[in-house]
């Protein structure tokens, strides 16, 4: 793990943080929780729609890495989302968590390169179950992608049962010391209000150097 500490791409409307701790290959932090700006979105369409002004919180690490997270929204207005997001630049970037749409939650992953693709799965997030797990991975370039309903004190540190929600093969390169921003994000395309967003235990664990 490099020396960089945290940083906003597109600050948002608020934002806190609590119980950072940085080792040589691991990065930790407690909570952070923080409400988006309204119309704010990452998405790129053709021939002309490239919208970069979500708000990601993150680090630069150079190789594989392995990043999770726990989260909840306040899920109101049609495209709120949350999750994980790794970055090579503004036209070649995944992001990954729940979405809000037609009155329903969805865990929803976008491939952008460079143009975003989308694909999603219906999940019901219950008063015990009203919490998601999410992890991304690069591995021999390719970037894996798991998730979890889960409740508030659920203990997801020792082998969490865990379902596929994407996995993109090659999608960056196989140089080990290759650079990538890694990290959590939010954005409300729709809503004029923002999206309130509670993030814990996020953990960043670089797997090679």
């Amino acid at each position: 793990m490099s020396e960089k500490h945290f940083t906003w791409l597109n600050e948002p409307a608020s934002h806190s943080t609590s119980g950072s701790q940085k080792s040589a290959k691991d990065y930790k932090i407690a909570a952070v929780e923080a409400r988006s700006k309204p119309t704010t979105d990452f998405w790129r369409k053709p021939p002309s729609v490239h919208r970069d002004t979500g708000h990601f919180y993150y680090v630069t690490v150079e190789g594989d890495f392995h990043i999770s997270c726990i989260f909840k929204g306040d899920w109101k207005t049609q495209y709120d989302q949350a999750g994980l997001m790794c970055r090579l630049n503004s036209q070649k970037w995944i992001k990954a968590g729940i979405e809000y749409d037609e009155d329903k939650t969805f865990a929803s992953a976008v491939v952008t390169s460079p143009y975003s693709d989308w694909s999603l799965g219906e999940v019901d997030l219950t008063s015990g179950k009203d919490h998601i797990y999410l992890e991304m991975q690069r591995k021999a370039g390719g970037i894996y992608i798991r998730y979890a309903l889960v409740g508030e004190n659920e203990d997801m540190s020792k082998d969490p049962s865990t379902s596929p929600l994407r996995t993109v093969n090659g999608f960056t390169g196989s140089d080990t010391n290759e650079s990538i921003q890694v990290g959590i994000m939010l954005c409300s395309p729709k809503s004029q209000d923002g999206v309130q967003v509670k993030f814990k235990d996020i953990t960043i664990k670089q797997i090679s150097q």
